[in-house]
């Protein structure tokens, strides 16, 4: 996961839940094109600012429009209720997010590769993505941080996709 930056934010014309946006992520290739499904839950005008994007998933077609990545939400059990994952403090566009205490197992540049969806690691692993009893986003009981400093959700003991 790295940080990135809504740099751009339309609503798709063909669907009525997704956005399509541009993110900045840092890289020398320019800003990426993710769809995200949010229409219902966030507000066109609140779709700007730093986020968190699962950023070595295989590009997938959404409704036609390429999606080179997930911008990472908190959700309630229903899924009734979803919130975009939001920064501490503004950083560098392209910092890695790490699970605290893996920070040296954690390949170093460059990124790592696509995820191979035959072996379906996201879906895997995305379980294990939680936010605990004080809002902190979490990989497998581990707090996820950006330079040093927890990532924190007003959804407490919620979903993270």
């Amino acid at each position: 996961m790295r940080v990135g930056e809504l740099l751009e934010v339309w609503k798709h014309p063909d669907s009525e839940q997704l956005y399509c946006e541009k993110v900045d992520l840092g890289e020398e290739s320019g800003p990426r094109e993710i769809a995200s499904g949010l229409q219902k839950f966030v507000p066109l005008e609140a779709m700007k600012g730093q986020v968190v994007v699962m950023a070595n998933l295989k590009a997938r077609k959404l409704a036609g429009f390429s999606s080179n990545g997930m911008v990472m939400c908190t959700s309630n059990d229903t899924h009734t209720e979803v919130q975009i994952l939001r920064l501490p403090d503004k950083c560098a566009n392209g910092t890695r997010v790490v699970a605290e205490g893996l920070e040296e197992q954690m390949p170093q540049a460059p990124w790592c590769p696509v995820l191979n969806p035959k072996k379906k690691t996201y879906e895997k692993c995305s379980g294990a993505f939680k936010t605990n009893e004080l809002g902190e986003a979490c990989w497998n009981g581990r707090r996820l941080l950006v330079e040093g400093k927890p990532i924190v959700s007003q959804m407490v003991n919620s979903t993270i996709s």
